[in-house]
Order: C-alpha cells, then sequence, then structure tokens
C-alpha cells in the first residue's frame, strides 16, 4: 500500500555559494586566515602561501579538509584548516626560472 508524503521542505543552503575550500588543489596561491587561539584575543592577521598537499576527512576523503601550506613571507610550512583558507588568489601556479 502506498501513501503519499508531502513535499520535503527546500533546503535553506539552495542558493547558497560553494564554500571557498572545496575547490582549493595543490599549486593554488591561497589567503589564509589566523585561526583562534583559545582564550586568546583575536587578530585579522593572516598570510598568503602556496597549497603544497591537500587532505581528505574522514567522513569523504574527497572532500578537503586540511591543507599544507606554504608561507610565502618566511617559507614556513603549516597544516592549515580548510575553512581558514578566505580566497583562492591564483590557480595551478607554475613558475618558470631561466638558466641563462
Amino acid at each position: 500500500m502506498s501513501t503519499d508524503h508531502p513535499n520535503s521542505a527546500p533546503s535553506p543552503l539552495v542558493n547558497t555559494p560553494a564554500p571557498v575550500f572545496l575547490s582549493v588543489c595543490p599549486g593554488n596561491i591561497v589567503i589564509v586566515q589566523s585561526q583562534q587561539q583559545v582564550a586568546q584575543k583575536s587578530t585579522d592577521e593572516g598570510f598568503i602561501g602556496q597549497v603544497i598537499w591537500c587532505e581528505g576527512g574522514a567522513r569523504d576523503p574527497m572532500v578537503n579538509t586540511m591543507f599544507q601550506v606554504s608561507n610565502d613571507d618566511d617559507g614556513e610550512i603549516t597544516w592549515v584548516n580548510a575553512d581558514a583558507v578566505s580566497h583562492v588568489l591564483l590557480d595551478n601556479v607554475v613558475f618558470k626560472v631561466d638558466d641563462e
């Protein structure tokens, strides 16, 4: 016996753009916002860096949750949470060095 079910309510996220970090891949130049440290005053500091590696999550390995990023200011390589990436500046940058 079949029963009629009312249509489900539309998702409130239908017209919401996807988070920036879903499009990040190795080679991208990104802006990383500094993360809030527990019990410390928040700052607006961040840095520009190049993504070296993307790590998927436990629930869905195809969704990036962590990035290994090389800081362009000091060369430090750090792991950052995906939601700390606020902008993707350049996609898959390859720098050519002339051997002259």
